[in-house]
């Protein structure tokens, strides 16, 4: 993902690019000399853009930002985050005022003690392991102005909550797996419907029998504006499907390939003559086509990828993508059960990748996403009540001096109060952080044709940016926060909040 010159890279090496970069586990990854909090000015010129980094010390955090979401309320940031060096769920907070100056509050993650070595330190000096906590962050902030955020918890492969209220934190696991190899609380998405907290997320790996693993993208919501327990939510599915069964099989069965293009768990055998391929394996007496093991990182093929919820109105509304089918969907739910409909895809194209959402005040629905197939930002419009497409735009093509590049990856949406619409997204090609505003109907600016960024770029340079994007408005101003990757510096990598001016 950092400056990879030449052509256009796939999405399975963009996203294993990005995989093996940042997909690192809960340990000791940072050595880096910068002293936590070191608020140095970066591309842009703005020294008051806050840079949020690991330290040295044991007591300090490491690389901090990856699945980081943003919020604000009443004139301050909050950004809820992964920290890489102990695996903690970590809300980074921020006043508009001065965004350079942050404070770190450590939600989940660290071991019980009754004696903390250094109160006040990062985890208070506890350098012990806690669980592995904090990935797919999403956060909002409720009526009374505090912050409330879900998340995958990778040690127990659960969906959890937390809400703040007067300082103090409550922590609870949402829904547990139901099955040995089951994931629970993926791309967790969250929001307020009347005022109570819903969340949408995604379970992977459940086992439907016969060697088949399913997906399903689930919907929890609260009974309460303060849930503290599993009994106060309900849980319903919004849509499932097929997955990939590649690296789920037992060490005695192998995913092979069906003529539909599913994938299911089989046992292996003897008898092939002539030997089969690397990606194929002995089933039945014959060579058939395997989806063979890789420690590579994927986005996973399944059925509720990226899900964006949303309220329009007072109806929850789920935009996601099904990658199985190559589709962007949405869904709203009514008497219990959920509609969902195609809202752009085709049998050729496969779009609605990365997709992010926000509301005007009209109930309208944007939603900005990407082409998978041509690696282009697109843009549509939906009616919340129908479910219907209003319209459809291409913010980005990709087109370049230089060539085309893959764009569009981690998006975020907001409407400005002008009414346009302004969207952040990376270039891949390039690891930079673009922006655009909608002008009017098929209008996205800056368009500057013989600028390799276009004229949008916000985040670039040595660093590479666009990782974990998200946009808020706060007191009439956009603000945003991104991840950044620095593999020439220690530390290698953090969070960064910033104006869009």
């Amino acid at each position: 993902m950092y400056r990879v010159p030449g052509p256009r890279p796939s999405l399975l090496l963009v996203a294993t690019a990005l995989g093996l970069l940042l997909a690192l586990p809960a340990c000791d990854c940072n050595n880096g000399t910068t002293p936590p909090g070191d608020m140095g000015p970066d591309i842009d010129g703005k020294p008051t853009d806050a840079v949020v980094e690991g330290g040295t010390p044991a007591s300090a955090h490491g690389i901090l930002g990856r699945h980081s979401a943003l919020a604000a309320a009443s004139g301050t940031l909050f950004v809820s985050a992964y920290e890489v060096r102990y695996g903690d769920l970590v809300l980074v907070s921020a006043n508009t005022s001065d965004i350079s100056k942050v404070t770190e509050q450590v939600v989940d993650g660290v071991p019980t003690t009754t004696s903390p070595p250094s109160p006040g330190a990062y985890r208070d000096g506890i350098t012990a392991e806690g669980d592995d906590v904090g990935q797919d962050t999403d956060i909002v902030v409720d009526s009374g102005g505090e912050p409330m955020i879900s998340y995958l918890d990778v040690t127990n492969r659960s969906v959890k909550f937390a809400s703040r209220s007067a300082g103090k934190w409550t922590v609870h696991t949402v829904q547990q797996p139901a099955g040995a190899k089951e994931v629970v609380g993926r791309y967790t998405s969250l929001t307020l419907v009347d005022g109570k907290p819903a969340l949408a997320y995604l379970a992977l790996n459940i086992d439907g029998g016969s060697g088949v693993f399913n997906s399903e993208l689930r919907w929890a919501a609260a009974s309460k504006a303060r849930p503290t327990a599993p009994a106060d939510w309900t849980i319903t599915t919004i849509a499932s499907g097929q997955m990939s069964c590649q690296g789920l099989c037992a060490s005695d069965e192998a995913c092979v390939v069906q003529q539909d293009g599913s994938s299911l768990c089989q046992k292996t055998g003897t008898g092939c003559s002539p030997q089969c391929l690397t990606d194929e394996a002995c089933v039945n007496g014959a060579c058939v086509a395997i989806l063979p093991d890789t420690k590579l990182v994927d986005i996973p093929v399944a059925t509720g990828l990226w899900p964006a919820a949303v309220v329009a109105g007072s109806t929850p509304v789920v935009l996601f993508y099904d990658r199985v089918k190559g589709n962007l969907m949405a869904a709203t739910q009514s008497s219990g059960t959920w509609t969902t409909s195609i809202i752009d895809g085709s049998a050729t194209d496969r779009v609605g990748a990365f997709c992010s959402a926000v509301v005007d005040s009209a109930s309208t629905i944007h939603v900005a996403y990407q082409d998978e197939t041509a690696y282009a930002l697109l843009y549509a419009q939906v009616d919340p009540a129908t479910l219907s497409t209003k319209l459809k735009e291409t913010i980005d093509d990709g087109v370049r001096p230089d060539g085309t590049h893959p764009v569009g990856a981690d998006s975020a949406l907001v409407v400005e109060p002008s009414g346009k619409v302004r969207v952040v997204y990376q270039d891949a090609q390039n690891a930079d952080l673009l922006t655009a505003v909608r002008d009017g109907p098929n209008s996205w600016t800056p368009k500057t044709a013989s600028d390799p960024d276009l004229g949008r770029l916000l985040k670039g340079g040595a660093r590479g940016y666009g990782f974990y994007s998200d946009l808020v408005v706060e007191g009439g101003k956009v603000y945003g926060s991104t991840f950044y990757f620095d593999p020439s510096a220690t530390p290698k990598g953090g969070l960064e909040l910033f104006e869009v001016q």
